[in-house]
């Protein structure tokens, strides 16, 4: 008889042991239940934009209450096709997700590493504070360092800006400092072949200088249209070859330079008024000349040859040619001007640039 009580006290002990774990179980389950159901909604219930479909990967601590969800402790996420991971996210339900202290993400179209990270869950909008990102080409990759980056990852906008210091964008071998700067990416389809964005144009604005080693532009503002392989240069606009011993510089309004193939390119300079001309000086070779456009052929951006039009006065130590049209070989410094009869001058004791 005793034998049988025993066994009915231990049975008794495992089946009220059961029924505990069983119930806190299910309780766990129904609090997770409203996470997972805001973070897992099927496409055809999905509108066409913002991120509805996330998913957590791991936590080493969650707490649910009142539709606000806190992970910590190495945390990883799935948001989209965004591959995001940091030491604490704070997400409240089918609104806005935080990443907080060293948040880093990685896709088939873009790595971020920043010090705090919010998506707009609603509308796909995501702001990366004090961050560097890398939108990913199929050739060369875009990266920016900036205070603040807007991202709408659906729609392919994006911009950036800093506060105390100028933000900072990697373009090829080109680095660019700017106050601003604005860009369109065309997303590609998940799981689409080769994925990668193509960058369709970035835009500078506000003391933009775009620097390589031994050249730069500056101007008011840069447009860059990767795919056609142009740049443009809008208001105060100059290059300038910095080599000491072939510098020069050329200035106008407008710069529009196209890259023909490799370390090859062709710049024309115009002026947005007939009374302005497009300067060009290069003192270490005693030449200057204006015009109201001007076209150069740059060779590892060197200037080989230019062929200046309308209203063109060139000088090259003590000559000066004055006409519609000259071309000079800035290699060998020698002019040709064949319309419009020029006027060639001698010049004495007669400061070179303009």
């Amino acid at each position: 008889m005793f034998i049988h009580n025993q066994r009915g006290i231990l049975l008794n002990s495992a089946l009220k042991l059961f029924i505990r774990k069983a119930a806190l179980y299910l309780c766990f389950l129904f609090l997770l239940a409203p996470l997972f159901n805001s973070f897992s909604v099927s496409a055809a219930k999905s509108p066409s934009k913002g991120f509805q479909d996330i998913k957590i990967i791991s936590a080493e601590k969650l707490t649910y209450k009142d539709g606000f969800t806190h992970l910590e402790g190495a945390v990883q996420m799935l948001v989209d096709d965004l591959l995001i991971s940091a030491p604490e996210v704070k997400v409240q339900d089918k609104k806005k997700a935080e990443f907080l202290r060293e948040v880093k993400v990685s896709s088939d179209r873009l790595n971020i590493v920043a010090k705090h990270m919010e998506v707009d869950l609603a509308t796909g909008l995501i702001k990366i504070y004090s961050g560097l990102t890398e939108i990913k080409q199929n050739q060369n990759n875009y990266n920016i360092d900036a205070d603040l980056q807007t991202m709408d990852y659906k729609k392919g906008f994006f911009t950036a800006k800093s506060e105390d210091k100028q933000m900072t964008a990697l373009h090829k071998d080109l680095t660019v400092t700017a106050d601003k700067m604005e860009g369109q990416f065309n997303p590609v389809a998940k799981g689409s072949p080769g994925a990668n964005s193509q960058l369709d144009k970035v835009s500078f604005i506000g003391s933009v200088i775009a620097k390589k080693e031994t050249s730069q532009i500056k101007s008011d503002k840069l447009l860059i249209f990767p795919q056609q392989k142009l740049y443009r240069a809008i208001g105060d606009a100059s290059f300038i070859y910095l080599e000491p011993t072939k510098e020069f510089r050329l200035k106008g309004d407008f710069l529009n330079l196209e890259e023909l193939e490799a370390n090859k390119y062709v710049v024309l300079a115009s002026t947005n008024s007939s009374r302005k001309l497009i300067n060009f000086t290069s003192p270490a070779r005693r030449l200057a000349g204006r015009a109201k456009f001007a076209r150069l052929w740059l060779e590892n951006d060197n200037a080989s040859e230019v062929v200046f039009t309308g209203d063109c006065d060139i000088r090259v130590d003590n000559k000066r040619i004055q006409g519609e049209e000259v071309y000079l070989d800035n290699v060998n410094k020698k002019m040709l001007s064949n319309l419009n009869r020029p006027k060639a001058i001698m010049l004495k004791r007669e400061k070179l640039t303009f």
